[in-house]
């Protein structure tokens, strides 16, 4: 499965505020607490929420739990 989401707002890339904004956001994201199956990566100025499962059908709820987190920030 893999989602999208359209972002339209943030921090303008190369703004002087814009390191400053990703260590706040990035350290409170990579704190989270997560589903067992779930892991937040970063690597530069990205995160992906990457979700494992053995098959699709038990892939969806950990999926679902996790996004819920950061729902709020992507609309």
């Amino acid at each position: 499965m893999h989602l999208k989401y359209k972002i339209n707002r943030g921090c303008p890339q190369g703004s002087c505020s814009g390191p400053l904004f990703w260590n706040l956001i990035a350290d409170d994201a990579l704190n989270l607490q997560l589903p067992l199956n779930c892991k937040l990566q970063a690597y530069a100025d990205d995160l992906v929420l990457v979700v494992w499962a053995k098959d699709k059908s038990n892939n969806i709820q950990p999926s679902c739990l996790s996004i819920r987190f950061f729902r709020p920030g992507l609309r």
